[in-house]
């Protein structure tokens, strides 16, 4: 199993392919898991130890709890197989509506899948075309599934998952389906605002890259561009570092954490909240309370933040020591390029 990975979620230690703890289960994983967060606490409460902080990993483990019939909790848009050492099993699965392309063959020697039609080109398998697919493609613009132009490669359907095991035998089914119209949505999801936006912010994306929205022309790229805005983290209320445990300001940076923002001393202390929330915030989103001694005094003496606010200090000293060098650098170069520029006047002249 190979995997060329777009880090997004947990650059530093998301690479895969991922196993769970003895190495049993191990998947590859192409897209988002927007709920990640809420299946995370949910497997670390049953007992399973997770290694990183990416959602690939929230998919072993969950496979492990439930099997197969574990991609019906999943939010979001992905295609994924996992290598099941146990029962000798291969699983696919792809999100409800197919944004993220799962292709397979099932040949003499096996099963091969890839996210993209190239990929089965070095393969000994036979690339009759498929007619009767070009001719629906020809009428709809579009290959439905599970039609591919070639009659030995097939498109996982979306909503789908498939298992292959040693013995050659396949198992496929559908575990969503396209809900009928509704004549008018009841109240109770009309006011309870848009489920993607939720999904997004249980995420607790902050993803360590910029986010950004394309637009084009139509009305709709400016509600996509709206919903953000209309969903925004709400305004810090902390008053308390919940790392440094120091009182900070109303003008204090601030940080977003599962969709919260909370006022934090340095960046030092905003980078240890966003690299391991559940040590300073409760699953409420409030900052966990520092336990008191018998004296009714905190537990961080006052020795203990003087040398936190030295560190953070001297953070800040060593910054400000590299922008003004950095400033006198190029203050010299601008310099030494007006003199060239005047010396050329003069020799011109």
């Amino acid at each position: 199993i190979g995997m060329r990975r777009l880090s997004i979620i947990d650059l530093s230690t998301g690479h895969q392919p991922i196993s769970n703890e003895d190495g049993s289960i191990w998947v590859v994983f192409n897209g988002e898991i927007y709920n990640y967060q809420e299946l995370r606490h949910d497997l670390l409460a049953r007992g399973h130890r997770l290694r990183t902080h990416s959602d690939t990993e929230t998919l072993v483990h969950l496979y492990e709890e439930e099997g197969p019939d574990s991609v019906a909790r999943l939010r979001g848009m992905f295609s994924y197989a996992i290598w099941d050492s146990r029962r000798r099993q291969v699983m696919l699965a792809r999100d409800r509506l197919g944004k993220k392309p799962l292709y397979y063959a099932i040949t003499g020697q096996g099963l091969y899948f890839a996210s993209e039609l190239k990929c089965f080109r070095g393969l000994n398998i036979p690339w009759d075309l498929d007619h009767d697919a070009l001719r629906l493609y020809f009428q709809f613009g579009y290959l439905p599934d599970p039609a591919t132009p070639f009659l030995s490669v097939r498109k996982l359907a979306p909503g789908g998952w498939l298992t292959f095991d040693a013995a050659g035998r396949v198992q496929q089914r559908r575990y969503w389906k396209l809900p009928a119209p509704a004549a008018e949505p009841p109240p109770a999801s009309r006011a309870s605002g848009n489920p993607a936006t939720k999904c997004r912010r249980a995420s607790g994306y902050t993803g360590g890259l910029p986010g950004g929205t394309m637009l084009h022309a139509a009305l709709l790229s400016l509600a996509v561009l709206a919903a953000p805005a209309a969903d925004k983290a709400k305004p810090a209320t902390n008053t308390i570092d919940p790392v440094c445990n120091m009182t900070v300001d109303a003008k204090a940076s601030t940080v977003v954490v599962r969709g919260q923002e909370y006022r934090v001393c340095s960046k030092h202390c905003g980078a240890a909240m966003q690299k391991d929330p559940d040590k300073y915030l409760e699953k409420d989103g409030t900052v966990k309370t520092k336990k008191k001694t018998a004296s009714g005094s905190n537990k961080v003496t006052q020795a203990a933040r003087r040398s936190r606010a030295l560190s953070c200090l001297g953070s800040v000293q060593s910054v400000t020591a590299k922008t003004t060098r950095s400033l006198r650098r190029r203050s010299a170069s601008r310099m030494r390029t007006l003199a060239l520029v005047r010396s050329s006047e003069m020799t011109t002249a």
